[in-house]
């Protein structure tokens, strides 16, 4: 997030993407369950307008996840004023479970890499597949 850098995204061998507020040391949301991963997470991309977030993985799916979640935006703000020693209590992070746009149609293998060219998406799989793509509509590829 350019405004706010002290905020880093990361993904994980555990299927989850997370978000942390380094400002504060705090967890701030766990992006995975139920409706996530089933393998490890490789990339992730975050949208030009800082709205939502696209996760690549080792089970050949591709996520979309909503970064204007209240529930999120609520916790990212509470993440800018909390203080672990003076609360004496830990931050409550924010588990989102389900993505808003899910596809294991556009790859047929790992796909490495993933990342948004405004509102399409340019991925690409270990079998050095290359597909920019609309997301809604993963079969409408556009020749790359």
């Amino acid at each position: 997030m350019p405004d706010r850098p002290h905020i880093l995204f990361s993904v994980s061998k555990d299927q989850s993407a997370r978000i942390w507020n380094f400002k504060t040391d705090v967890l701030v949301a766990v992006f995975g369950g139920d409706g996530g991963h089933r393998d490890e997470i490789l990339g992730l991309d975050i949208h030009m307008n800082g709205d939502r977030m696209i996760t690549c993985s080792m089970d050949n799916s591709i996520k979309i996840w909503n970064l204007a979640d209240p529930k999120l935006t609520e916790a990212l703000a509470a993440s800018e004023k909390f203080w672990a020693a003076p609360m004496g209590k830990p931050f409550k992070s924010v588990y989102i479970h389900y993505p808003v746009f899910s596809t294991s149609a556009v790859h047929k293998n790992y796909v490495d890499c993933v990342r948004y060219v405004g509102d399409l998406v340019l991925s690409k799989s270990t079998e050095n597949v290359l597909t920019l793509w609309k997301p809604g509509d993963p079969g409408k590829t556009f020749g790359v």
